[in-house]
C-alpha cells in the first residue's frame, strides 16, 4: 500500500471513529465508493486504525475535561479573591470607623430618603365653670387636660443612612467555596435510593447481520486486550 493510500485509510478511519459524517461523505473524502469503504471497514487493519483513533479521541476528551475543571476552579478562586477584596476595602473605609461593626467590612451602607412630619401639640386647657371662670387653679394637675397630638406631613425630605449585614456577599462567598470544594473532590454528594433499581435495556442488535456481529465481537476483544494488556491477536500491520 502506497503512502497516499495509507493516508486515505488513516483519515477515513479517524472519521469513522468520530462517527459524525455519513459513510457517503467519508467515502467521497477518501476518493472511493461507499462499497469500497464498506470493504475497508471489514478488514482487521482498518478496524485497528479505527480503534486507535477512538482511543485518541477519548484521551482528548479527558484532557479537555481536566482543562475545563482547572479553568473553572481558577475562575472560582478569582471571584472569591475579588469578593474578599471588597470586604477588606470596606473595612478600611474611614467613614465606617464610627459605625458599630464597620471595621469587619461585612456591613453595607444603604441610603434612604425619608419624608419629614411635624407634630403639633395642643395647648393645655382647664375646666371652666358656667360663668367661664376656672373652677380650679391652672397649676393644679387634677384640673389639666391635653388633646391628642396631631402629626402633619411637610414638604421636606431628609437623607438617612442605614447599615446592614451584606448577606448577599456572604451567601455568594459560601456558594463559591462549596463549588470549589466539590470540583476538587473534597466534598462528595450522597444520593439516597428508594430501594428500587431500574435496569436499562441493552442495545438492540437484532438488526445486525451475522457478519457484522462477528466484526463487533472481534473489535470488542481487540479493545479489551489493548486496554487490559491481555493477549490478543497481536497488532495488525498495514500491508506494505
Amino acid at each position: 500500500m502506497s503512502t497516499r493510500d495509507k493516508t486515505r485509510w488513516d483519515e477515513a478511519a479517524a472519521k469513522v471513529a468520530l462517527d459524525i459524517e455519513p459513510d457517503e461523505s467519508i467515502a467521497r473524502s477518501a476518493g472511493v465508493t461507499r462499497r469500497a469503504l464498506a470493504k475497508w471497514k471489514k478488514t482487521p487493519e482498518f478496524q485497528y486504525l479505527v480503534a486507535g483513533h477512538r482511543e485518541k479521541q477519548h484521551a482528548a476528551v479527558v484532557v479537555h475535561g481536566v482543562a475545563d475543571k482547572v479553568n473553572r476552579i481558577a475562575r472560582l478562586d478569582d471571584t472569591r479573591r475579588r469578593l474578599l477584596k471588597v470586604i477588606a476595602d470596606r473595612a478600611a473605609d474611614p467613614s465606617m470607623a464610627e459605625v458599630p461593626g464597620g471595621e469587619t467590612g461585612l456591613l453595607v451602607r444603604q441610603t434612604k430618603f425619608v419624608k419629614v412630619y411635624e407634630v403639633l401639640r395642643p395647648r393645655k386647657k382647664s375646666p371652666t365653670s358656667i360663668n367661664g371662670e376656672p373652677d380650679v387653679e391652672p397649676e393644679d394637675p387634677a384640673g389639666e387636660e391635653e388633646d391628642e397630638a396631631a402629626i402633619i406631613p411637610t414638604k421636606r425630605v431628609v437623607q438617612v443612612e442605614e447599615f446592614a449585614i451584606d448577606t448577599g456577599a456572604l451567601a455568594e462567598l459560601r456558594a463559591i467555596e462549596l463549588q470549589a470544594a466539590k470540583e476538587l473532590g473534597q466534598i462528595i454528594e450522597k444520593t439516597e435510593h428508594s430501594g428500587k433499581v431500574r435496569l436499562e435495556s441493552a442495545p438492540d442488535l437484532s438488526g445486525l447481520t451475522d457478519e457484522e456481529l462477528d466484526d463487533l465481537e472481534r473489535l470488542t476483544k481487540r479493545l479489551a486486550d489493548t486496554r487490559g494488556g491481555g493477549t490478543g491477536e497481536g497488532t495488525p500491520r498495514l500491508p506494505a
